[in-house]
């Protein structure tokens, strides 16, 4: 777009003679103190690049009106780079131009900054990407205007310099030049995921040098069936950078220190076993059959019970009262003379029949026991069609002031006690460039469990209908002896994942409503996705209802107890 003024604007523009010894002498000259846009109504050009966006045409737009307004001045010529220009000509460059002081100011940018400053003769105005040009067209506004004088001139300092940001820590993050950000989405409690294509191994590579040069050091890394995980951090900041070998992706999450601890490393893990005590796993039956919905009224909820006499707490179920005391009172009688020590409470994802009851639980009991640790990643509620709870992080902060809150990333290794929890899966893999989250469901995070020798798979209410832990992990690392059943045993799970996994135990947080009871106990259905378990032995599948079920893991051998209802087991 160009049109013209009454003179040319090189004729108004020139700050010392355009002989080829003036123009060889100018790094020994010295430049005026202020860079003259506007001198009696004659305008500098204002240069937008070849293939300039909507953003930056539209921000000259702007400009040129401001200076014909505030400079009295009857046309602004606008021109894209592609005309020879010499440096020592005075212009206004918008946009990321093939010019050495657009490319300067450019490349000092960080992710979702901008900047007005000047460099040589060019007054720039440049923007990482196109969210920052609305910030800036209010900031060169108002240096235009309080750059004007009485005489209608525009002349603005050399050493002025504005800078905007969408986001602060994101923008301190070192640019991954060889890849286009293809996504950066609100991974929840001030922590952001960037999302990068067609990564390779090498840039991976390159971009964790990046991070060491610029002070990250290394806090602990994993190489996972050709996944790469690592964590580095600062002393604000830390950052999990993520290469995903089946999608060729590079992820890369920042969350400060201030908001989220580190995961325990095994160096880390100080502790005493106590003597009579074993590991069990319980599944709390939280099915109440006084409430119509079916199944969905069995939240899911579990209690590990570490060779210390401590616990790890996975998830909560519904907001009911009755809920919240199984859960303490199981808790209580496991302890037995001890006090309740909560080593990691772990939250699959954030759905009201798995952190429903915490709120509640913690206003009533969270005095009377210790959690050291909360563990989960839930994203911001803007990421999703459905709502969760919400209350995860806000009762955490009322209740529990000096517990750590981790963020689960997978790569993740949590040494607590005589128990390895290994995530595999959260929000920082699913694929945000192809397929928005659609229910928290779709990014439970999904982990492992090693104690005493077993391990124990945890999938939440994992959908594998994109066939992404299948796709990561190799059957070696996905076989588990025991396996929570996902989504309450609804999941598209059953045909295709469980038999990968192969648990010799199925724990099942799920009521009978859809389900008959013949007279060996053997719950039927002939839905297909729960196929897998018609095929264990009916002794080792184990639903939750409203009973207590235990698993006790000695030596590596796995017993198993029931109890018609919390009130037996607990009585």
């Amino acid at each position: 777009d160009e049109s013209s003024s009454d003179e040319s604007s090189e004729s108004s523009s020139e700050v010392s003679d355009t002989s080829e010894e003036s123009e060889d002498s100018e790094s020994d000259t010295q430049l005026p103190e202020f860079l003259e846009l506007v001198t009696d109504g004659k305008s500098v050009d204002v240069i937008i690049p070849e293939n300039a966006t909507a953003n930056e045409i539209q921000l000259s737009i702007k400009v040129s009106e401001l200076i014909k307004n505030l400079g009295n001045v009857k046309s602004v010529k606008t021109r894209d780079e592609s005309k020879d220009t010499r440096p020592q000509t005075v212009e206004i460059v918008i946009g990321k131009t093939s010019y050495p002081e657009s490319l300067e100011a450019y490349s000092e940018l960080g992710y979702g900054e901008g900047v007005i400053r000047i460099i040589g003769n060019k007054l720039v105005v440049v923007a990482y990407n196109e969210s920052a040009y609305s910030a800036l067209t209010t900031k060169i506004s108002v240096a235009l205007r309080e750059n004007t004088d009485e005489n209608k001139n525009i002349k603005i300092s050399r050493d002025y310099m504005v800078t905007v940001s969408d986001n602060e820590l994101v923008a301190s993050l070192p640019i991954l030049e060889e890849l286009p950000l293809n996504d950066v989405k609100d991974a929840g409690e001030g922590s952001y995921l960037l999302t990068f294509k067609n990564g390779t191994v090498d840039i991976f590579d390159g971009y964790v040098q990046k991070l060491l040069s610029m002070g990250y050091e290394p806090y602990a890394s994993k190489l996972l069936d050709d996944n790469i995980y690592h964590t580095l951090v600062n002393d604000e900041n830390v950052v999990t950078v993520l290469y995903t070998n089946y999608n060729k992706q590079i992820k890369v999450i920042i969350e400060t220190l201030k908001d989220f601890s580190l995961a325990p490393r095994q160096e880390d893990n100080v502790w005493t076993p106590v003597s009579g005590v074993s590991s069990t796993i319980t599944q709390i039956g939280l099915y109440n059959s006084s409430i119509s919905g079916g199944d969905k009224y069995n939240g899911m909820s579990f209690v590990l019970r570490l060779a210390d006499g401590s616990f790890i707490v996975i998830d909560g179920g519904h907001d009911y009262a009755q809920d919240a005391d199984k859960l303490y009172n199981v808790l209580k009688k496991q302890a037995g003379e001890s006090d309740i020590v909560i080593a990691a409470w772990i939250f699959t994802h954030d759905h009201g029949d798995h952190t429903g009851f915490f709120k509640r639980f913690s206003k009533s009991y969270a005095s009377k026991l210790t959690v050291e640790r909360f563990i989960y990643n839930i994203p911001a509620i803007t990421e999703f069609s459905d709502n969760g709870t919400g209350s995860v992080g806000s009762t955490i902060s009322k209740y529990y002031k000096s517990a750590d809150v981790c963020k689960a990333h997978p790569g993740q290794d949590y040494y607590i006690r005589n128990s390895k929890i290994s995530i595999l899966f959260s929000n920082d893999v699913w694929d945000h460039t192809t397929k928005d989250v659609k229910t928290h469901n779709e990014i439970s995070v999904v982990f492992t469990v090693e104690l005493e020798g077993r391990k124990l798979m945890i999938l939440g209410d994992y959908y594998e209908d994109r066939g992404i832990l299948r796709s990561l992990y190799s059957a070696d690392t996905l076989k588990s002896d025991i396996m929570q059943v996902s989504h309450h045993g609804i999941s598209n799970c059953g045909a295709i994942l469980y038999p990968i996994i192969a648990p010799e135990w199925a724990l099942w947080p799920l009521g009978d409503d859809h389900y008959i009871s013949d007279n060996e106990d053997r719950y039927i259905s002939d839905h297909y996705l729960n196929a897998y378990m018609m095929t264990m032995d009916p002794n080792k599948v184990l639903m939750a209802l409203d009973d207590i079920v235990i698993l006790t893991i000695d030596n590596g051998n796995i017993t198993s107890q029931v109890f018609d209802s919390c009130d037996e087991y607990l009585g």
